[in-house]
């Protein structure tokens, strides 16, 4: 079994060019992440959204901190809500 993340291809793919593993342009799922809003989500604390996104807790008294880890809080659910387009996607065929 392969843990490969199904990227749904190039997300501007041309006509009659065949795209290889070595495309390096956005692809599909980061189209749909880039485009996702997550404004209504809640944590019950920074604890158990920093130990859900991989990463120690921020300092909630600098704001460098805090502000990253949201970045980095978004970007997790952005792509987890693009993972479930792109199989809804191939649900849908």
């Amino acid at each position: 079994m392969t843990n490969t993340i199904k990227d749904g291809g190039p997300a501007y793919p041309v006509p009659n060019l065949e795209h290889d593993l070595d495309f390096n342009g956005m692809s599909l799922r980061d189209y749909f992440a880039s485009n996702v809003r997550n404004d209504g989500i809640a944590f019950p604390d920074f604890n158990t959204a920093a130990s859900w996104v991989g990463v120690p807790a921020p300092d909630e008294n600098n704001y460098t901190e805090m502000l990253e880890f949201s970045f980095k809080l978004k970007a997790k659910i952005n792509y987890m809500q693009a993972d479930a387009m792109i199989a809804a996607r191939g649900a849908a065929k």
